[in-house]
């Protein structure tokens, strides 16, 4: 029996900082890229002969919670559910890549595979092994239909995970379950994954060994502040311009970003990322993309439109600088996210308001108005079905995948703007509003239109029924 009494505030605060340091200790850190490149060699390796995988556990919960690998993960896991065929197809291809494919088998019974490139780091004490692997689960079906991952005991119901769907996971495609909210509620036995986190378990770096680590529950923010706060007191900025880790399209939303947004902005906003964000916060950045769109919407009510389109494409950018800043100093906040959406929901509505005034003194003012209002509605229900998908399936609306032709014009904010901005400079440079008037109708009708066939999408590839609640 322990005679020590209860700890001090200076002990106990000792001891919390104690265990978030261990966050430090585990993770991918300078194999990070080479782990990616490994994850879609297999994943465009299992699709090229069509056999079924999806990323799964720790993997999913980044991608989920994250959209990156969680900080302190290291090893990919991933269920194929045709895994005879994957060894018979998938396994030799990847070996004449240079991947070794080593079975996984434990208690003499065979539950999957490791994948791992033979030029890779040593594990110590297991000579044939490699940091980084990949982990390749094999399912099996019980007579009651539940699917089960050896020698994981948790039981999934094949609805949850089949038919499997498809998203951009750090620049590539990757399978995920058809149901990933209700995998992960499974898997973790709760529905906190979201807002908590746990230290990690086993050190793969070693060969899998046990960490040791305390199996405290800790606020995912405060770990996620943490570790942000060590990169920077240490003096090694995650950011530089240099910094080749942090080039486009690393920062890029690929399944949610508009084609403008993507193909263009993220190209010019990880300039400014990289270069912020050792000196500001996202929510900072946020600010001063607000502090630009209210300006751009000011000169475009002041008449000065072709300035006002300067200051459009500007916040344009600055939407993706306090997203990329938030990523690089691996902090993310959902106050955040929602100060970040607030500001292109007001932004854009500041702007279509300065135009329609503005435009209602060089063509009919009721005909200004009309168009404005009819453009605000198709936003509003455009917009919402976007939050709602996302608050339903715990993941991005994939527009850009899913919406190529509306992705680029109205499906996005972005692409939205852009439509503004050239009806704006067109008709001040040819001194024609009703080309700007006419823009705003078709915009209004595109908006509507793209509504319509995103609840058709979402039906179709994400079921009707099998969301994860109501």
């Amino acid at each position: 029996m322990s005679n020590r009494g209860p700890l001090s505030t200076a002990d106990a605060a000792s001891t919390v900082d104690s265990n978030l340091s261990k966050f430090k200790l585990v993770g991918f850190f300078d194999e990070r890229d080479l782990i990616i490149r490994h994850m879609h060699d297999v994943f465009a390796t299992v699709r090229k002969h069509q056999v079924r995988a999806c990323i799964m556990f720790g993997t999913l919960l980044g991608k989920l919670r994250h959209n990156d690998f969680i900080p302190w993960d290291d090893d990919v896991d991933i269920v194929v559910f045709d895994f005879d065929t994957f060894l018979e197809h998938c396994a030799p291809e990847l070996e004449r890549q240079g991947y070794t494919v080593e079975p996984d088998v434990r208690d003499g019974k065979r539950t999957g595979c490791r994948i791992f490139r033979k030029d890779s780091k040593e594990v110590p004490g297991k000579p044939r092994l490699r940091f980084p692997w990949i982990g390749i689960w094999e399912h099996e079906v019980g007579e009651d239909g539940w699917i089960v991952l050896p020698p994981e005991a948790a039981r999934y119901r094949l609805e949850d995970f089949l038919p499997l769907d498809a998203t951009d996971f750090l620049g590539g495609d990757v399978g995920v379950p058809h149901n990933p909210t209700k995998i992960l509620n499974t898997c973790f036995g709760s529905e906190d994954w979201m807002e908590v986190c746990r230290l990690p378990d086993r050190d793969h770096r070693n060969g899998g060994e046990l960490t040791g680590f305390p199996d405290d529950k800790f606020k995912l923010q405060t770990v996620l502040d943490y570790l942000a706060s060590e990169r920077l007191s240490a003096g090694s900025e995650v950011a530089t311009s240099d910094d080749g880790r942090w080039q486009y399209p690393t920062l890029a939303k690929p399944e949610s970003d508009g084609a403008w947004c993507y193909h263009v902005q993220r190209r010019i906003s990880v300039w400014f990322s990289v270069r912020l964000a050792g000196h500001m916060g996202a929510n900072a950045a946020t600010g001063l993309d607000l502090i630009f769109g209210v300006a751009a919407a000011l000169l475009v009510l002041l008449d000065y439109w072709l300035w006002g389109v300067v200051l459009i494409q500007m916040f344009g950018i600055f939407s993706c600088v306090d997203g990329e800043i938030s990523r690089i100093q691996g902090r993310s906040s959902r106050f955040g996210d929602f100060l970040d959406t607030l500001t292109d929901r007001v932004t854009e509505l500041l702007l279509v308001g300065a135009i329609v005034f503005s435009l209602g003194t060089r063509v009919d003012p009721a005909s200004a108005l009309a168009a404005g209002l009819c453009l605000l509605g198709a936003v509003f229900v455009l917009t919402t079905s976007s939050e709602k998908f996302r608050s339903t399936y715990q993941m991005g609306y994939p527009k850009r995948r899913l919406e190529r032709l509306f992705g680029l014009f109205c499906s996005g904010s972005d692409t939205r703007l852009l439509m503004l901005s050239i009806g704006l400079v067109v008709s001040e440079l040819t001194g024609d509003g009703s080309i700007l008037l006419w823009l705003l109708w078709a915009s209004a009708a595109a908006a509507y239109a793209n509504f319509l066939v995103r609840i058709g999408l979402v039906y179709r590839h994400f079921g009707a029924d099998h969301g994860p609640g109501s």
